[in-house]
């Protein structure tokens, strides 16, 4: 099987991204109807933005990382 971010997928690398994408899918009406009741659409409109940022700033850590392993085993 490949995966455009893994060469080698293996089934079980494939059923923790199935997993995970249900699981995400499951909870994040029931997390977003929380959140909505106790902060309101706004501020979560609001913040939208900033979880985006720490979501690339996650994966720009997560580049240097591999950059940095990668050169390590060489």
């Amino acid at each position: 099987m490949y995966v455009t971010f893994v060469k080698k997928a293996s089934s079980k690398n494939v059923s923790f991204i199935l997993i995970s994408g249900s699981a995400g899918a499951m909870f994040s009406p029931a997390i977003s109807s929380i959140l909505y009741n106790y902060l309101g659409i706004y501020i979560i409109m609001k913040t939208i933005p900033i979880y985006y940022a720490v979501i690339i700033v996650m994966l720009a850590i997560s580049m240097f990382l591999k950059k940095k392993a990668q050169k390590n085993n060489e």
